[in-house]
């Protein structure tokens, strides 16, 4: 215990940020130097009486091992002790800071996959918010850094927990709050370094959140921007976080420009060939059932990441390749009845009534997928004569 205090000492009274972050690791899977000891004794052997309170927290969070829901408020009475001194320290203090917030939330995150009995989730839940609070607590720390000196600002660590929070209240299924909470950055941008001098492992997290949150929204168009901007950002050797940034990327991909992954992405992320390909491969040849089916398969993937609107979006390009292939077998006949469309659909193995087929041709021709009117009157399509349908280059 000597060893470790005399450690923990040398590191806070040489502002030694990284070897404090690895003193003060509450896993003990990474800190095997952490002593399974009494508190109060290793905290009184800290010569700065300010940071006592922070080894006792410590040092119980690293000894708490009774529940779930005790580990998980220990953790976060760590961090509160950490936001306290951290008020008066400057940019050194952040590696500590990551590492127990992100510690924090992986507590909580076991729990909620761990646990099974619903009060004991509920009141992890309940905990979960409480550390965001804490976690809030600290991004406003670096925010409000006022540090003469920009280099020295914990301002350098403000969208690493903007990621913190995003990623706590998604799991808390709390999507404002992340709004909110980039809102409040937004608001507070002028203030701080430019995005691209943030480290990217930062701005990817960031960028990501801001991709899934549009989508969310159906602004597609800003969802492909800061999804591709989060893929660019991506450590190129991290391919789970790839694979998670793509799975939102794919579907916008396509709205956006009708484009699907090539053979070298599915092979690179076999998942996501499962996944998708086989409802891609529909949807290019107008096959609805398939593509329902296929959607049907994998509904609570997609619901649990908010992909569902964006691929239930994607079904018009079905009937568009349906309609396609009517207007192909016709000659290119610029009239084709709402019946010839009704008989296509049900040859591929759906019934839809004629008025959601009008209602997808109003769709398509509002969306300028198709070119053209209908006559209400004879319940036909009139096609343009030429480029009745936007050209579809798809990737192969």
């Amino acid at each position: 215990m000597a060893t470790y205090v005399r450690n923990l000492n040398a590191a806070i009274n040489s502002r030694n940020g990284l070897q404090l972050a690895h003193l003060l690791a509450v896993n003990p899977d990474t800190n095997p130097t952490a002593p399974q000891t009494n508190a109060l004794a290793v905290a009184a052997g800290i010569t700065n009486q300010v940071w006592q309170p922070v080894v006792e927290a410590h040092v119980l969070a690293c000894n708490d091992s009774s529940t779930p829901l005790e580990r998980l408020q220990a953790h976060q009475a760590f961090l509160s002790e950490l936001n306290r001194v951290s008020e008066k320290e400057d940019v050194w203090i952040l590696p500590i800071l990551y590492a127990a917030s992100t510690h924090l939330r992986g507590i909580g995150r076991r729990a909620l996959k761990e646990i099974q009995d619903k009060e004991a989730k509920t009141e992890i839940l309940t905990q979960l918010e409480s550390s965001s609070r804490v976690v809030n607590r600290t991004l406003t720390l670096c925010l409000n850094d006022r540090h003469p000196s920009l280099q020295k600002s914990k301002k350098w660590g403000t969208y690493f927990f903007v990621g913190e929070l995003c990623k706590l209240y998604f799991l808390l299924r709390k999507r404002n709050m992340s709004k909110s909470v980039i809102k409040v950055v937004e608001s507070m941008s002028r203030d701080l370094p430019p995005l691209a001098s943030y480290p990217r492992s930062h701005t990817c997290t960031y960028s990501y959140y801001r991709g899934v949150l549009s989508l969310m929204d159906d602004d597609v168009e800003q969802a492909q921007n800061w999804l591709t901007q989060a893929l660019n950002q991506c450590f190129y050797k991290s391919t789970d976080n790839q694979e998670l940034i793509l799975l939102h990327l794919i579907p916008v991909q396509f709205l956006m420009t009708n484009q699907v992954p090539s053979k070298a992405v599915w092979e690179k992320f076999p998942r996501l060939h499962t996944v998708y390909h086989q409802m891609l491969t529909a949807l290019l040849r107008g096959d609805v059932l398939s593509f329902d089916k296929a959607v049907t398969q994998r509904r609570s993937l997609f619901v649990k990441k908010y992909l569902y609107l964006a691929v239930e979006k994607m079904r018009v390009f079905v009937f568009e390749k349906l309609f396609y292939r009517v207007f192909l077998a016709k000659d290119k006949a610029t009239r084709i009845t709402i019946d010839d469309y009704q008989a296509a659909a049900k040859l591929v193995g759906v019934d839809v009534s004629p008025d959601f087929l009008e209602a997808t041709v109003s769709n398509m021709i509002y969306h300028d997928r198709l070119k053209g009117y209908i006559s209400r009157e004879r319940h036909t399509v009139v096609l343009r004569a030429e480029g009745a349908f936007p050209k579809l280059d798809h990737a192969a």
